[in-house]
């Protein structure tokens, strides 16, 4: 079985272009043995000196 996560910015159950590419991923991931499981990040700016 092939596990993935991706890693993402922001909610990944948020509903625009890219999260909704993800989501039909993950559920189409079943019928090939595979599971795509999230994870969201968020990024800082470095602090400017």
């Amino acid at each position: 079985m092939l596990r993935i996560c991706l890693v993402t910015r922001g909610d990944p159950a948020q509903v625009s272009g890219g999260y909704l590419y993800h989501q039909r991923m993950a559920e189409a991931a079943g019928d090939h043995d595979a599971v795509v499981r999230f994870a969201s990040a968020t990024f800082w700016s470095a602090p400017r000196v």
